[in-house]
């Protein structure tokens, strides 16, 4: 009978030793976090590293996620265009803002008077959740007076 008992108080601890392991990682936090605090966007152009908190996910024919802000109370922006329902992988920047299915690219700096849609560069995306996109950015262009402008060390993590 002692045996019994041993064995049946073994075998519930063994069982809730087990669920106990089994839900914790239900609540452990990890990269895969779907936080709204963990949203933004950020690059580097011109030496100087920019970083938005709170990027603005735009979903019409197109996904865009926006930075704007004012630097000196003029415009400052920048645009990364994709599909509606982006993939995980490494794609091409083009200059077909108008393609919904192309990845894009478009920067604005009132300040430094450039206004330029990006020419060439790579986005990727590395993670597409229910609620969240997650990618890396590169890319160059043309401003309106020739001057090439390069956007590098691009990362975000926005709203699906």
């Amino acid at each position: 009978m002692k045996s019994t008992i041993k064995f049946l108080a073994a075998s519930l601890l063994m069982v809730g030793l087990m669920f106990n392991i089994a839900c914790s990682s239900d609540n452990d936090s990890n990269n895969n976090s779907n936080n709204p605090s963990d949203l933004f966007i950020k690059f580097t152009t011109g030496g100087t590293t920019y970083n938005n908190p709170d990027p603005e996910t735009i979903n019409s024919l197109a996904k865009t996620i926006n930075y704007n802000v004012l630097l000196e109370d003029q415009p400052f922006q920048i645009v990364l265009y994709m599909p509606l329902t982006p993939a995980v992988g490494t794609y091409d920047i083009t200059d077909e803002p108008s393609n919904v299915e192309s990845y894009g690219a478009r920067y604005t700096n009132g300040v430094t008077d450039v206004d330029m849609t990006a020419t060439s560069g790579t986005m990727t995306i590395t993670e597409v959740t229910a609620t969240l996109v997650k990618g890396t950015f590169s890319f160059s262009g043309s401003n309106g007076d020739g001057t090439v402008v390069e956007v590098t060390n691009g990362s975000f993590v926005a709203s699906k």
